[in-house]
């Protein structure tokens, strides 16, 4: 088999663990509810170690893919919810906003962090510092993103305003959401060290 057809079925292989990872992640614990309506899960872990893995492309795909089997009635979100029902609830807009938590931790991924690994400073210890910083700033800012988009549906529901869900959201989940992050960091270190460098690479390349 070519290193191109390898990589293809790779990635293919790779992005159907991650949907199946999703729906237990969505459902492994029952919905513990911090503010109403936005149940407290495994999610975020699994869409950061998504695009950490596929990259900014694949991980879009995968998310499509999990987007599609919930529309059509399969239980891929929290409390075994499918269909439209499930993006029409105040935890909706989280949903969507994935994209962009896929789309930070991704172009980290694709071209941020090939940059520090070529640079000078290498084998530097400040090196894996400067890595593990920058892949925890873009998961950060991608979550917040989500938040944002997260306080636009959950003030359908509860009235009570964008920047007042927006900054309930910050108060109530990012220190879980960060420590989700760590974790979804050491996740892919320990994976790009189990499945080489070279793998990763190729199945960035396959979803760019």
């Amino acid at each position: 088999m070519s290193g191109t057809g390898m990589s293809k079925t790779a990635f293919m292989a790779v992005g159907a663990v991650f949907a199946a990872m999703f729906f237990v992640s969505s459902n492994i614990i029952p919905p513990i509810y911090v503010l109403p309506g936005v149940p407290v899960t495994f999610q975020i872990l699994f869409v950061v170690l998504m695009a950490a893995v596929l990259g900014t492309k694949g991980s879009l795909i995968t998310l499509g893919v999990v987007y599609g089997l919930t529309l059509v009635g399969l239980p891929m979100m929290s409390g075994f919810a499918g269909g439209i029902g499930a993006f029409a609830r105040p935890s909706g807009g989280f949903i969507i906003g994935w994209v962009f938590l896929a789309i930070t931790v991704g172009l980290y991924k694709d071209y941020i962090e090939p940059r520090i690994e070529t640079s000078k400073a290498k084998f530097n210890k400040g090196t894996a510092l400067k890595k593990s910083a920058g892949f925890i700033a873009a998961g950060i800012i991608g979550v917040l993103l989500d938040y944002a988009c997260g306080a636009v549906s959950m003030s359908f529901y509860n009235g009570m305003g964008f920047l007042f869900n927006f900054t309930a959201n910050i108060v109530a989940y990012i220190a879980l959401d960060t420590a989700k992050i760590i974790i979804a960091m050491l996740f892919c270190r320990v994976f790009e060290r189990a499945a080489g460098k070279i793998f990763i690479r190729r199945l960035h390349r396959r979803g760019m």
